[in-house]
């Protein structure tokens, strides 16, 4: 400060000068004075005695004449700056980025042209479907509002609409390449459930009746259902509007037909799940529809005597259709225990089988594989096979997880390379794409725990080679974009590649250092036994 403060005026008026003279060169000035011209001279404003010093950034900007007024020519002077930085200037252009390793082998072309025709398919079929469903869907709900209303004309006319677009759907379903997984999208399946109450909402008003189960026949039994428990709570929703204009009798009809659907919903071992959950709510319709005929029969309004008539014809019809679909269900539900219990080994076997990869011990990690394939298999053809909805789920999980040991085995086996699904190893199994696709994302965090691994040991080949093979995954996964659940997998896959490029980077700083690095205690991660060894790693 005692240096600076006595000097203050005379560096303000040195910056000030600075800093306006290119807004003086833009305006035409009287001609200069003696004193004007040592200060800022008009041939060359940027090299007078204050302002144009060697080194001076003023005097790299080019000007130019404009009628007959100089300027600033911001283009050379842009291009003035990166042709300096080329030559070493002191703000340089910065460096295109090197590829820090080659992309590994990527899968056989005829398995990702595979893939992708299969994907691309797949998506066809669901963008043609979706729009017919959404179509389907607001015409029900149109003619669900028209026959509240009392437009019973126009509500038929919607249902006509609605059966052409539910009908289409299904055809556009069955022709899928995957026709157990679209069905239950969100908007394909609730048009499904809603056509069938529509359809039964119609006959009950119009008929007085129900159509039997078999009218449905394209429709499952999970839907069928669905579709009957929403019925009872838009028979609610009737109930409450003739109770309010004093029509006793067809609230009586709509209890008894509830109460009689509530017993039959009874004989079902229903588990966890949407149905589960839609099936609780009936109980609250039959309780209001009840406390509906108590406020009514304070009135004296109807006669209990002939209460249960109506309803119990209109039961007679289904009561052998849901005898059936009990039966039906308790098979389904059985098959369904016992597929679980044993894909349950496939998995944890699968599991193990990864640990010992890890542990470098490659003999006992094929003899667990060699059991998961057969289990598998054999899973597969005595129960998948009749029953193509319960491969969604746990058995669609097991796959996935040995599709990912068998990956990771062969990529450490064979040098790097990546087999496509069409790989002995996965015959018997019908492997599906985003089974094949889930387990490849998996197969990155895989790879990613051998090169932290082998980075503690400091072997550097083989973290690149890590690298490699990760950025040919994500490449893949690119030229697929499989998109919907598989979406959540793309992050995975993204973020295994990050902290792979963390690991080199962390290997050069070591590198860098110009240390002896000497070899690490862990030559070998775990031990030789299936069990424990983590302690260890």
């Amino acid at each position: 400060h005692r240096l600076l403060l006595p000097h203050a005026g005379q560096c303000r008026d040195t910056l000030r000068r600075f800093c306006l003279a290119p807004c003086r060169m833009q305006v035409r000035q009287p001609p200069p004075t003696r004193s004007r011209e040592r200060s800022c001279s008009p041939s060359n404003p940027y090299t007078s005695a204050s302002l144009g010093r060697p080194g001076n950034i003023s005097s790299h900007i080019p000007t130019q004449v404009v009628n007959g007024i100089r300027s600033p020519d911001t283009k050379r002077a842009r291009f003035a700056m990166a042709s300096s930085d080329t030559e070493g200037s002191d703000i340089g252009m910065p460096a295109r980025p090197v590829p820090l390793v080659k992309l590994g082998q990527s899968i056989p072309t005829e398995d990702l042209e595979s893939l992708k025709a299969t994907l691309e398919a797949d998506s066809a079929v669901r963008d043609r479907v979706t729009p017919l469903a959404k179509d389907g869907l607001l015409a029900i709900d149109h003619a669900i509002h028209c026959y509240h209303c009392g437009q019973y004309e126009e509500a038929e006319t919607k249902m006509i609409i609605a059966d052409e677009h539910v009908v289409a759907t299904l055809d556009g379903v069955e022709s899928s390449p995957n026709p157990s997984y679209l069905r239950w999208h969100p908007e394909i399946s609730k048009a499904l459930e809603k056509f069938i109450l529509g359809k039964n909402l119609s006959c009950f008003l119009l008929n007085g009746s129900l159509p039997p189960r078999t009218h449905f026949a394209r429709f499952k039994d999970e839907e069928y259902l669905l579709g009957m428990i929403g019925l009872c709570h838009e028979l609610n929703r009737y109930s409450v509007g003739r109770a309010s204009v004093g029509d006793a009798a067809s609230v009586v009809i709509c209890c008894d037909l509830v109460a009689g659907l509530f017993q039959q919903f009874l004989a079902f071992d229903m588990r966890n799940g949407n149905l589960r959950r839609r099936y609780d709510s009936v109980k609250y319709c039959v309780r209001r529809l009840e406390d509906l005929l108590y406020e009514l029969s304070l009135t004296g309004a109807f006669d209990a005597a002939a209460r249960t008539v109506p309803a119990k014809n209109m039961m007679s019809v289904l009561l052998d259709d849901f005898a059936a679909m009990v039966e039906a269900m308790q098979i389904y539900d059985n098959t369904r225990e016992e597929m679980i219990k044993r894909t349950r080994d496939v998995q944890k076997v699968a599991k193990q089988a990864i640990f010992s990869l890890h542990r470098g011990d490659l003999k006992v990690a094929e003899q667990k594989l060699s059991e998961t394939q057969g289990i598998a298999v054999k899973v597969y053809k005595e129960l998948i096979v009749n029953n193509p909805t319960l491969r969604s789920g746990s058995f669609s999980g097991a796959v996935e997880e040995y599709a990912e040991a068998r990956l990771f085995q062969l990529w450490l086996q064979e040098d790097g390379v990546i087999i496509g699904p069409s790989h002995a190893t996965f015959a018997g199994l019908d492997m599906q794409p985003h089974e094949y696709l889930g387990a490849l994302a998996d197969f990155t965090g895989e790879v990613g725990r051998y090169a932290v691994q082998s980075a503690v040991k400091r072997d550097e080949t083989a973290v690149h080679k890590s690298l490699a093979a990760v950025l040919t995954v994500q490449r893949l996964w690119m030229d697929m974009n499989p998109g919907g659940k598989l979406g959540k997998k793309e992050g995975e896959v993204k973020q295994n590649v990050t902290k792979l490029e963390h690991v080199v980077y962390e290997l050069s700083l070591v590198k860098a250092t110009g240390r002896k690095v000497q070899a690490s205690s862990l030559t070998s991660v775990g031990g030789t036994d299936d069990g424990g060894g983590m302690e260890q790693e």
